[in-house]
């Protein structure tokens, strides 16, 4: 049992969090590259293929954190969580706040570039559904994700 957060199951280990952290993250990139494949009308094969390739990995990777439970990671509404670990939670939780607050501007500084450059794959309806699950899903396992991440593994494993 994991000491720092008593949780009904043993903390993973930190390469295995972090493992799961870089496949979801993977998974997204791959779907964003294959709605700007998509966007720049490449071939429908290529885009079919990276975005089935990316819907399976962010789901093996990314539901894993969805559900912190399952890697021993705590959740704010979990009783008997100290001050300590409240602080550590609200931290991650903040830094998920500032990572999608800079994810935001950078998507709408490339849709202003996009106006200034031509060249640039436009940000079209299918890219911003898929933008708009996919900042859904990022909500929902991001503050898990950096607990992931960041949080070592207890003293003596």
């Amino acid at each position: 049992m994991n000491p720092a957060f008593d949780s009904s199951r043993p903390l993973a280990p930190l390469a295995q969090r972090r493992r799961a952290v870089l496949i979801g993250v993977f998974g997204f990139l791959l779907l964003l590259l294959a709605q700007f494949l998509r966007s720049a009308e490449s071939s429908s094969a290529l885009w079919n293929g990276l975005s089935a390739a990316g819907m399976v990995i962010v789901v093996f990777g990314w539901s894993r954190l969805l559900f912190p439970g399952f890697m021993g990671l705590p959740r704010l509404d979990q009783p008997g969580l100290d001050e300590r670990q409240r602080a550590v939670l609200t931290r991650a939780y903040a830094t998920a706040y500032q990572v999608l607050a800079l994810g935001l501007l950078l998507v709408y500084a490339y849709g202003l570039l996009t106006d200034v450059l031509p060249g640039l794959p436009r940000l079209t309806g299918g890219v911003n559904a898929i933008m708009l699950v996919g900042l859904v899903w990022i909500v929902m396992g991001l503050p898990a994700a950096i607990l992931a991440w960041t949080e070592p593994d207890p003293a003596g494993e």
